[in-house]
């Protein structure tokens, strides 16, 4: 063997186990070698896809304002609202008895100097103090004032508010006339005032208030009112026949 020869078989002993072949003959098949199966590692592209892909959050809802900048205000759902079915409804209350009252006229009709006298004697007892049985000319009972009143009209009339009652004359209310009387309870046993005019009475009303003018129509008169009554006085000249 030459020293080319040598030389080649010396580089082919070196680059035989590096190339794998079998030394029994380069003919041999090359034994393979394990493959190692690594790890998939997860790609950046596949993680950004599976965040992306979850349930998106509600937005919010953003209103928008001439001139101003955008805010961002989150959607807020709105409590259901009652329905008005569904609140109970009250209960009526119990309504007193009206006294429908006279018609106010500019013009009244004309009365006799008599009543005139009657209504202002009981208007100068207003704030004198209310004593059961007083007839004047300090303390007073209803009685008590309207007999005294009428009496400084020159006309004479039962002293209790059930005898006057029967000695006048009965009539509707909405025809009642400033002098008349306004009974209360039955046949006008309970109490006694004079209508003087406008929705208003005089009265002794009681311990407490003494001598008052006051409606006509608050809950108490209401419901004891007993009827109206006319003194039988004489008519004015200007009226009679």
């Amino acid at each position: 063997m030459n020293r080319k020869q040598k030389s080649a078989c010396f580089v082919l002993a070196l680059l035989i186990p590096t190339l794998g072949l079998n030394p029994a003959g380069a003919t041999g098949s090359a034994t393979p070698k394990p493959t190692i199966s690594a790890k998939p590692i997860a790609s950046p592209t596949a993680t950004r896809t599976s965040r992306a892909s979850a349930t998106p959050k509600a937005s919010p809802t953003v209103s928008i304002k001439p001139g101003n900048s955008v805010t961002a205000k989150p959607s807020v759902s709105a409590s259901p609202t009652r329905s008005p079915s569904s609140t109970a409804s009250p209960k009526p209350k119990a309504t007193p008895k009206q006294i429908i009252l006279p018609k106010i006229t500019v013009d009244p009709p004309p009365r006799s100097a008599s009543v005139d006298k009657a209504i202002a004697y009981a208007l100068l007892q207003v704030g004198k103090p209310y004593v059961h049985g007083g007839a004047g000319p300090n303390v007073f009972d209803c009685s008590g004032l309207t007999q005294r009143a009428w009496a400084a009209a020159g006309i004479t009339i039962p002293r209790t508010s059930g005898q006057q009652f029967s000695a006048t004359i009965h009539i509707e209310m909405t025809d009642a006339r400033p002098g008349d009387l306004i009974f209360y309870g039955q046949s006008g046993a309970q109490h006694v005032a004079m209508y003087i005019g406008f929705g208003l009475i005089v009265e002794a009303a009681n311990p407490s208030k003494g001598v008052v003018i006051s409606p006509i129509s608050t809950p108490w008169h209401n419901n004891n009112f007993g009827g109206i009554g006319r003194i039988r006085a004489p008519l004015p000249p200007a009226t009679q026949p």
